[in-house]
């Protein structure tokens, strides 16, 4: 008498399908790294390698590519300590930040959620909100040295007013400089991040707000408890990039229009960066600056990351 075993069918079906979905994960693993592996690799060549030669660098005393590099140890680092331009420069890019950050994203975020209705000729203001972004920065520039000159356009406003005694030299005036500057950032930010948001906001279906609007839930309701929390991470996202810009990115309206003057008023870390490296040739000190500014990048975005995140429940 032969004895036959019996596997059970879903025994039977299990082995097979274990070994193909084996085969299949394998080969998925593959295909993602074989997809992923140029990304990678440029990432490492320009991200990653020069961001290991900058701190390379900030150890040296070097001034310059036809000058022989020589080790410096810690020195660079502990010039930041004392460096009293650093530390200006330090003071009004923390002012810019905390000052103009808020402004920016609070009124571009009203301004997205008003066109967002489609009043009438709301795509004219979103090529109007856009222009900035287009004009090179030599362009926006020279367009505030007119605005701001002694008998620029402020002045001549104030004074047709009666204002005189509010006239000054705005970009040569100790007081007023760093404002003018954060001024110039706004003009052209509001906008910019303007059309960013109305495209994140235009994604949110309009029965939401037709629901809140039914419920009771006024315009302003509906734009700070419904709209603002449902684009909280791209919030995040653009706050993150625009604090990045004004550390680094900002700093070429302060090269063509204050040099950083007058005195140290309107110097940034950006600048100071551009000076110690381009200027007066410290290439060892302006990359120990950069791995300052790296840090304070990166912290910087940490928090913002923290209070921007959309909790999910």
């Amino acid at each position: 008498m032969v004895l036959m075993t019996h596997t059970p069918p879903s025994e039977q079906d299990s082995m097979p399908k274990t070994r193909t979905g084996s085969k299949s994960q394998r080969r998925d693993r593959w295909a993602f790294v074989g997809l992923s592996a140029p990304a990678v690799i440029w990432f490492g060549l320009f991200m990653i390698v020069p961001l290991i030669f900058m701190i390379v660098i900030s150890f040296f005393d070097w001034r310059g590519i036809t000058s022989q590099a020589t080790l410096a140890g810690l020195d660079n680092y502990e010039r930041l300590v004392g460096d009293q331009r650093l530390q200006a420069a330090f003071r009004t890019t923390f002012t810019q930040i905390i000052v103009a950050l808020p402004i920016v994203f609070s009124v571009a975020f009203m301004l997205a959620f008003f066109l967002i209705q489609r009043p009438p000729g709301y795509r004219v203001f979103r090529v109007l909100f856009f222009v900035p972004a287009m004009v090179s920065v030599a362009g926006v520039s020279m367009m505030f040295a007119g605005i701001f000159l002694p008998q620029g356009v402020v002045n001549s406003l104030l004074t047709a007013i009666g204002l005189e005694d509010l006239t000054r030299v705005w970009l040569g005036n100790l007081s007023t400089v760093k404002w003018a500057i954060i001024a110039i950032y706004l003009w052209g930010a509001i906008g910019f991040n303007t059309i960013l948001l109305f495209a994140s906001l235009s994604i949110v279906p309009k029965e939401l707000y037709e629901m809140a609007r039914i419920d009771g839930a006024g315009y302003w309701k509906r734009m700070w408890r419904i709209a603002f929390p449902l684009n909280l991470d791209f919030v995040g996202i653009l706050v993150m990039l625009e604090y990045l810009f004004l550390l680094l990115g900002f700093a070429q309206v302060v090269i063509l229009l204050t040099d950083g003057g007058p005195g140290n008023a309107s110097v940034t870390l950006g600048y100071i960066l551009f000076e110690k490296a381009f200027i007066t040739r410290q290439l060892g000190y302006s990359q120990a600056i950069g791995v300052f500014i790296l840090v304070i990048g990166m912290g910087g975005m940490i928090v913002i990351r923290m209070f921007t995140r959309r909790k999910y429940e």
